[in-house]
């Protein structure tokens, strides 16, 4: 398992430390943990300052309010960007089926029969953060980008236009809790704001 898993956060010490603790935690045996936070900074920034401290093949971003499966590197594949299936809690005890996500214009019958590919990315992003990545295409692409919202989105967009390839692995979970008292910084901007970072990011406005 030539693998490293970057547990990075920023902001209120006191609310993410320990939640980083529990992701590093969840982290099967004999990976190496890259743990990285900084009070004043920003997601990119300090998930970057974590890559720089990687020297495996592989490297997965565990959010810090997150949790990787006791098997999420039993079985590594070949593609560059590993898109893993993702479960849902909000009481850290009952979970969501796990499932790939869709782009969300794809999703409910609106958009093409089966899992989304890496040519739905200029629509929208089906691929969370705990996807298994070759750190060296991470690298190449000069890491995450400063986005106020989508910094993931525009990653795997930029790693695909820069060639990279992708597999769909639904056999692999990554659990992601949900604080029903926080917003999710994805929506933390008002609808229109965001959606304008999106066609910002297509265009490959990077900031």
């Amino acid at each position: 398992m030539d693998v490293t898993v970057v547990v990075a956060s920023y902001g209120d010490p006191t609310y993410w430390l320990p939640l980083a603790d529990r992701a590093a935690k969840s982290v099967p045996p004999g990976v190496p943990v890259v743990r990285v936070h900084q009070d004043d900074a920003t997601l990119a920034q300090v998930r970057n300052a974590g890559l720089a401290h990687v020297a495996t093949e592989w490297v997965v971003f565990l959010d810090a309010d997150d949790e990787l499966t006791a098997d999420y590197f039993d079985q590594i594949g070949e593609a560059d960007v590993q898109v893993t299936a993702i479960s849902y809690s909000r009481d850290g005890r009952t979970w969501t089926q796990p499932r790939i996500p869709k782009v969300w214009a794809h999703d409910n019958g609106r958009g093409h029969d089966g899992p989304c590919e890496p040519e739905c990315l200029p629509d929208g992003n089906y691929v969370h953060i705990g996807a298994i990545l070759r750190t060296e295409k991470v690298r190449e692409i000069g890491g995450f980008a400063e986005w106020p919202v989508y910094e993931d989105y525009d990653a795997f967009l930029r790693l695909w236009r820069a060639g990279a390839t992708f597999e769909n692995r639904p056999d692999i979970v990554y659990r992601a809790h949900q604080d029903a008292d926080r917003t999710h910084r994805n929506k933390s901007l008002p609808i229109r704001e965001r959606n304008q970072v999106h066609r910002d990011i297509v265009a490959g406005a990077a900031q």
